[in-house]
């Protein structure tokens, strides 16, 4: 039999997560687009949830609503929902320029992700799973949603274009581009990595189908980045194989 300071022990040993986006930035956007279409301001949960085919509030639209307010997309009174001037510019651009810094400022708003860009700035990401374990002792993000929160945050970071193909995230740069997570999912994708690289030289190989051009820094780079860019290769490799059996 468990006594009873035993069960206030166990009680107290549960930690409530620290905010944190559910889903990736792609989601909010979706729900935002959803609002939007019912009128952008003030729009009753219950007209919400028949939107979504709900008739309850669920976890699924507890995520989203709260992704959306993580982001600055949204803000909530009571059990109404109103886009943020922000979410309206981003689904209604003047310019693709606007949009892509917009998406980074939304990308950034988060304070957990602001935390993880100011230490990862200019660093490889690790492993999905390290990364929850990082979440979990030093972001106070609760080990049930850990995995989740990692997963959302690599997407969100790959698809405002701070997140390359080579892992590595970086600084916006002026005429980055935005790279849907699809591409990124694939690591063979044809698709640019996000990024120009300043103080960088081109270098040109003379392919059978073609000529390939790379850039590469100035000041060479390592051995451990000569096993990237194989991997990156191989991985193309395969998947071009795969699609022509």
């Amino acid at each position: 039999m468990v006594e009873v300071g035993q069960r206030e022990a166990k009680k107290r040993t549960f930690r409530k997560s620290h905010p944190y986006p559910p889903y990736d930035i792609t989601e909010a956007l979706k729900f935002a687009t959803i609002v939007e279409r019912l009128g952008a301001r003030n729009v009753s949960e219950p007209i919400l949830l028949k939107e979504l085919g709900l008739t309850t509030f669920t976890k699924s639209f507890w995520g989203k609503t709260a992704s959306a307010k993580q982001f600055g997309l949204l803000t909530v009174d009571g059990k109404t929902y109103t886009l943020t001037e922000r979410a309206k510019l981003i689904l209604r651009p003047k310019d693709e320029d606007s949009k892509k810094n917009l998406l980074i400022e939304s990308f950034l708003t988060p304070d957990l992700y602001n935390e993880l860009y100011e230490k990862f700035l200019g660093k490889e990401i690790p492993p999905l799973d390290t990364l929850a374990n990082i979440l979990l002792h030093d972001h106070s993000i609760n080990v049930n949603v850990s995995r989740d929160a990692a997963g959302a945050f690599i997407d969100s970071a790959k698809y405002v274009g701070l997140l390359g193909l080579d892992n590595v995230l970086r600084k916006p740069t002026k005429g980055s581009e935005t790279v849907p997570i699809a591409e990124h999912k694939e690591a063979g994708s044809s698709g640019q990595v996000p990024s120009t690289i300043p103080d960088a030289v081109t270098a040109s190989i003379k392919l059978s189908k073609g000529t390939a051009s790379i850039m590469l820094p100035e000041d060479g780079i390592t051995k451990k980045d000569c096993e990237r860019l194989k991997k990156l290769i191989d991985a193309y490799i395969e998947e071009e194989e795969s699609v022509n059996r």
